[in-house]
């Protein structure tokens, strides 16, 4: 990736365990689309926590991740995913536990890429949140 953006002067990449982030109040915005579920469930609120203590002062992190993916052999022998059934619920626990404002949910249908606040086929769980410190 740092081959196809090297004329980009403004970004950079980093490669490291996100489990290890020292970041503190450095970012205005999170994104991270796709990563959570790739987390064993007892770290998810290490890696929230570590990307709470990165944000800014009311800043936003916006998370996907597959929209209650039930636990089946398939998806345990590929080896991706390692916390299964995340739904609203869920995403609503951790960012409590870790100090996260929930601010706006949405849906995403693979098969059309639509995204919407309801959807029919939901595929995808989009949540923004945001760090609020007392």
């Amino acid at each position: 990736i740092r081959e196809r953006y090297h004329l980009q002067q403004n970004v950079s990449f980093e490669s490291f365990n996100l489990l290890n982030l020292s970041y503190i109040n450095k970012f205005e915005s999170i994104i991270s689309f796709e990563t959570i579920e790739h987390f064993y469930e007892s770290d998810i609120i290490i890696l929230l926590k570590s990307f709470y203590h990165a944000l800014k002062h009311n800043g936003t992190l916006l998370i996907s991740v597959p929209y209650d993916q039930k636990e089946c052999e398939n998806a345990k022998k590929m080896g991706f995913h390692l916390t299964f059934e995340i739904d609203e619920t869920k995403i609503q626990t951790w960012a409590e536990l870790v100090g996260f404002k929930l601010k706006n949910y949405w849906y995403q249908n693979y098969d059309t890429h639509t995204v919407c606040k309801t959807l029919q086929k939901k595929d995808f769980l989009i949540c923004e949140m945001t760090k609020h410190e007392g």
